[in-house]
């Protein structure tokens, strides 16, 4: 579908790079690392809350 529009895989995840704080394309390995913070010890008066993990982009949408 990307060639069909004229789009190379590199000009999409560019600009999805552009398009959030973090300068970065969102990694299984970044999740992973949340849900490992998440799991631990260090979360443990974590409570009621939402963990984006998600390079910023949901405090760029209203």
């Amino acid at each position: 579908m990307l060639n069909e529009l004229g789009c190379t895989r590199k000009v999409v995840l560019d600009a999805m790079k552009a398009g959030t704080p973090a300068g970065a394309v969102l990694s299984p390995q970044d999740i992973a690392d949340g849900v490992q913070f998440l799991v631990s010890d260090n979360a443990a008066m974590v409570h009621g809350t939402t963990l984006y993990v998600d390079g910023g982009i949901s405090i760029t949408r209203g």
